[in-house]
């Protein structure tokens, strides 16, 4: 028994492949097709290349008031409301 992740297709898996890519799309829309995948391709790699700067990675700055102390505090007063 093969592995799946081992799996590589033969020749004729691949012939087969291709004529129902030519069955589906037609020999007159093959180059149209592969050349938009192209460009998406490259638009793609360009875009990743382009925004790995823009990504912040720096940890946020610390919260300025810690809100269990609030919740402490209005316990507080509503203890000291209730005596």
């Amino acid at each position: 028994m093969i592995p799946i992740a081992m799996w590589t297709p033969s020749v004729w898996e691949l012939g087969i492949v291709l004529m129902l890519v030519l069955v589906l799309f037609g020999a007159g829309k093959l180059p149209t097709a592969f050349s938009a995948l192209g460009k998406a391709l490259k638009n793609f790699r360009d875009a990743q290349k382009d925004d790995s700067d823009l990504v912040d990675v720096t940890p946020p700055q610390k919260i300025a008031e810690d809100p269990t102390e609030k919740v402490a505090e209005a316990e507080e007063v509503t203890d000291k409301a209730k005596a």
